[in-house]
């Protein structure tokens, strides 16, 4: 059964889905072969790089490995860390690209509501924060899309608006690690220091509405970051319930119509001929709606009577 009302959501959960089966392999993979290393050197005490290279490598079309410093000038900690670092940059790639496309899906993609959306209205410059983005995008509603599928989406288990603000928090603070890593060398600076401040403020299992707070130190400016791949794995889940109330709160958007078309049309491109009897046309439309990629609507009647005057069905 669909969970989300955007396209982008969907790709966007898959994404990082998809990134976790690549990164949770590859470390254990990682964990394997430093034991099969060292059980080899233990033997051959003083193989050479090439050859350990061709006991490890043959066949793979990998070249240039230096097995003895991988697997013992570095230690399994900071090989955990390299894999955080991985799933961190490509977690947030995947919600800015998640907003670039829902934006232009909402013909609203602009750089202040791109911004706004990344911040809690709590430390937002002039209170333009993901609150004030989302009420401008909604001002106008959609009464039809609003009625049909806005309660499915707040029922699902990622959607969190009551937390929205402190998991926002959350994300500043690892946007600002993933920051400092890609610009500043790793090392923290004010930025890092001023998100660690606000995030500490509100990182408790209640206010997150987690299970556990993701994983984090606590940093010293000027210093060297640190990262936790179980932290990061925490914040991702995090990223998710971000992704997936926003979802839920712009899809009541007047502008959120011509995605709904768009999308309707791709899956069901024939106008639908439904049933006279009102029992069985919400069965077809309930079917012609999941097919389509959206939940199950409240009121698939209603619904039904929208997609008439629009030209997709008739009965």
């Amino acid at each position: 059964m669909p969970k989300y009302f955007f396209t982008a959501t969907e790709s966007a959960h898959a994404q990082m889905s998809g990134v976790f089966d690549f990164v949770w392999p590859t470390a254990a993979a990682m964990w394997n072969l430093r034991w099969q290393v060292s059980g080899y050197l233990h033997v051959v005490p003083g193989a050479t790089v090439e050859q350990l290279q061709a006991r490890f490598t043959e066949g793979s079309d990998i070249a240039g490995a230096n097995f003895r410093r991988a697997c013992f000038e570095h230690t399994w900690d900071q090989q955990k860390e390299s894999f955080a670092g991985v799933l961190l940059v490509n977690s947030i790639a995947s919600f800015e690209g998640w907003l670039d496309q829902v934006l232009e899906e909402l013909g609203k993609n602009t750089k202040t509501l791109k911004k706004a959306l990344q911040f809690p209205n709590s430390t937002a410059i002039k209170e333009k924060g993901a609150a004030w983005a989302i009420e401008e995008i909604t001002h106008v509603e959609s009464v039809e899309l609003k009625s049909a599928f806005y309660q499915p989406l707040c029922r699902g288990r990622h959607y969190s608006l009551a937390k929205l603000d402190a998991m926002l928090l959350c994300y500043r603070f690892f946007k600002e690690l993933r920051n400092c890593s890609m610009h500043g060398g790793g090392t923290a600076d004010q930025h890092l220091m001023d998100a660690y401040r606000d995030f500490a403020a509100v990182s408790t299992t209640a206010l997150l509405g987690v299970s556990e707070v993701p994983e984090h130190s606590a940093p010293a400016i000027k210093t060297q970051t640190r990262l936790s791949l179980r932290g990061v794995v925490g914040f991702t889940n995090i990223l998710l319930k971000i992704i997936a109330t926003m979802d839920a709160e712009l899809s009541r958007s007047k502008h959120s119509e011509k995605h709904f078309v768009r999308k309707w049309k791709t899956a069901n491109p024939h106008m639908r001929m439904l049933s006279s009897d009102k029992w069985k046309r919400a069965r077809q439309i309930k079917g012609l709606a999941k097919n389509a990629g959206f939940p199950e609507p409240s009121d698939a009647n209603s619904l039904g009577d929208w997609l008439s005057t629009l030209g997709l069905t008739n009965f």
